[in-house]
């Protein structure tokens, strides 16, 4: 017979003719257990008795000790790393998965965003978008306790030669900086970036000397967001290739306590020292139609490169925080969009004595060279451009 109670609570008795028993949905704190011997007789034998506490899992996951990348093609790679030691890693945690486009001694984990979303924890492999910079992953056991170090790999890319750069966007080098549209966001010349909004109220405010900043003054809002300035218009539907610029730190408004209006204990950190909760994520939409007209644009999706097919194009920026004493400054913020090379041909055209127009099924940004051989009663002409799709004539 096998006994056990918890907090000094009622028994619970359960026969058994194993030598083991597993209690389920355990939490922690102190239990007794009882163990007792019966013979066919129904004769019992003295207890065996022990007391136990839990303490539960207090101690930070182990650190992953490596992190490796390998290409898959222009858009995508494999991050793979060893799976975590930890067993609330493994079952019921998970791996956080984050990027910076910084490279080097400057590359740390409060400047990196989520690159996708965290995985299971007994995950070995991840495909990411593939960019330049560093990547880092973390564990975080089954009760939100993170590992104190990181793993990371560099990403230092060529520069493509076969693409067409269309049109550069960088929203923090507009004067002044970053004039598109803002919600629950504000550039912050103390940060020299755009940050989210704070809930503080002036009419809260009981001595503005003693407000060091009040661009800071109260809890950071959950979220915000940002829309580009400008509309990219291409003139025509083309496959256009992206590519975000968005590099941002998360910082700590406010390391006094006093400053602080949320209870301790659900504060992620005391100290000031872990402000990784914040992320950035830059979305797309495109439309077919005129931007100047009456367009209608498809819906938002999020992007960190990849190819995107239509005329006119829209960009912003999504800023979220899960600690209101934790702030993102975003000092970078842009869209590179390039166009692949191609050539195309048209073959085995009848000529004439006047000029012959040829038109070409897709469309062309930026004409480079025209060639045209003559041969007896046909003539054929091929055109090397820069760019994609739509109807163009030589």
């Amino acid at each position: 017979m096998f006994s056990w109670r918890y907090e000094n609570g009622n028994w619970n008795e359960f026969p058994t003719f194993a030598n083991d028993y597993e209690i389920l949905n355990a939490t922690d704190g102190d239990y007794e257990f009882e163990v007792i011997g019966q013979s066919a007789g129904f004769l019992n034998s003295p207890p065996a008795k022990r007391s136990f506490t839990a303490e539960g899992k207090t101690a930070p996951p182990v650190t992953i000790p490596d992190l490796f990348i390998a290409p898959i093609d222009q858009h995508r790679a494999e991050l793979h790393w060893p799976q975590s030691t930890d067993l609330d890693v493994r079952i019921g945690g998970t791996i956080r998965i984050r990027h910076t486009p910084v490279i080097g001694a400057s590359a740390s984990w409060v400047r990196t965003n989520d690159i996708v979303d965290a995985v299971p924890g007994s995950s070995t492999r991840m495909i990411v978008p593939l960019v330049e910079g560093t990547y880092f992953i973390r564990a975080v056991d089954s009760t939100g306790n993170e590992s104190p170090g990181t793993a990371s790999v560099v990403v230092d890319l060529p520069e493509p030669q076969d693409l067409f750069i269309a049109q550069t966007y960088r929203e923090d080098d507009d004067t002044p900086a970053f004039q598109g549209t803002k919600t629950n966001m504000i550039y912050s010349s103390a940060e020299t970036a755009l940050i989210l909004e704070s809930s503080g109220l002036i009419d809260d405010i009981t001595d503005f000397d003693s407000l060091s900043d009040l661009d800071n003054f109260g809890d950071t809002k959950p979220s915000g967001s940002y829309e580009f300035l400008s509309t990219l218009d291409l003139g025509a539907k083309y496959d256009l290739e992206l590519l975000q610029t968005l590099k941002t730190r998360a910082y700590t408004a406010s390391d006094f306590w006093d400053s602080r209006t949320g209870l301790i204990d659900t504060w992620v950190d005391v100290d000031g020292t872990d402000t990784s909760r914040i992320n950035a994520q830059t979305y797309v939409r495109s439309t077919n139609d005129d931007p100047s007209g009456s367009p209608t644009y498809g819906g938002w999706q999020p992007f960190v490169n990849g190819t995107k097919r239509g005329r006119g194009f829209q960009f912003k920026v999504e800023a979220t925080t899960t600690e209101p004493a934790q702030n993102i400054a975003i000092e970078e913020l842009g869209v590179t969009t390039r166009l692949q090379r191609r050539t195309e041909q048209e073959r085995n055209i009848t000529s004439g004595s006047s000029a012959k127009a040829v038109t070409f099924p897709a469309a062309f940004m930026e004409r480079q060279a025209l060639a045209l051989q003559r041969r007896i009663w046909t003539a054929e002409i091929t055109s090397r451009f820069q760019a994609s799709a739509g109807p163009a004539s030589p």
